[in-house]
């Protein structure tokens, strides 16, 4: 069951930026994963995701909300309609891609863009880097 997240906290021992391997997303370069199993870790986006009721195990591997629908199988349909509201909750993934993933800004930068980002869709981001 999809929940809606009004605060989000992203904390610096999951926190996945600018890491892993580089591909491409229409026209922008990414470099996180929504969840990486072998680390443990995922990008902002993964972050919300789980927040949102979305397993892991169906994040795992994905750059994007459209990969999770697109690799949901059975016995998951379940969770089809989770993702996509997941999905549906911003029309400019891509803006949360860059800002996570830029490789020439601090870790404070990226935050700052983050919450921006995260504060017109309605949630407040709460960093814990020491977490």
């Amino acid at each position: 069951m999809f929940k809606k997240v009004e605060k989000l906290v992203l904390r610096g021992s999951v926190w996945l930026r600018a890491k892993g391997q580089i591909g491409r997303w229409h026209g922008l370069y990414y470099r996180s994963n929504l969840f990486t199993k072998s680390t443990g870790r995922m990008c902002c986006v993964g972050v919300l995701g789980a927040a949102c009721g979305i397993p892991k195990r169906l994040m795992k591997g994905q750059v994007t909300p459209s990969g999770v629908i697109n690799s949901i199988r059975p016995p998951d349909e379940e969770h089809l309609e989770s993702a996509h509201e997941y999905r549906s909750l911003s029309p400019a993934w891509g803006s949360f891609y860059e800002a996570n993933d830029e490789s020439h800004t601090t870790d404070e930068e990226k935050i700052s863009l983050l919450t921006l980002l995260f504060a017109e869709m309605g949630i407040e981001l709460e960093f814990r880097p020491n977490e």
